[in-house]
């Protein structure tokens, strides 16, 4: 129980930070592009501290009202498909408001699902 309340108060901690750092939950931290579609491996679910990442049919998307713009996801994702907002090449701009749409229509996911491909490499 306590281990529980523990991790409660982490995750309303986090769950503020982007109040103290000005953004607004209309402002995109960490996008998901098109490149997680098809494979959706979920390597960077179990990492994202307060659970942003929604299961779409083919893909992952980031909801920008939750993401706190820690990064731990990135560094995950076998495909490169995660980019910081402010690093997201012009041509992928389109992918910002594709994550804000799907998380309002796709569920959360809290733990890493069934790749949709196999691995690169593998």
């Amino acid at each position: 129980m306590a281990r529980a309340l523990d991790s409660l108060r982490v995750r309303s901690f986090l769950a503020d930070i982007p109040k103290f750092w000005g953004r607004g939950a209309d402002e995109m931290a960490y996008v998901v592009t098109g490149a997680c579609k098809g494979c959706r491996y979920s390597d960077c679910v179990p990492v994202c501290p307060v659970d942003a990442f929604h299961q779409g049919t083919d893909m992952l998307y980031i909801n920008p009202e939750v993401c706190i713009d820690c990064n731990a996801c990135v560094a995950e994702c076998p495909v490169d498909a995660i980019y910081a907002d402010c690093d997201l090449p012009e041509e992928l701009w389109e992918w910002v408001q594709i994550n804000g749409d799907m998380c309002e229509i796709f569920p959360e996911v809290t733990e890493r699902l069934e790749p949709l491909a196999p691995r690169p490499g593998e």
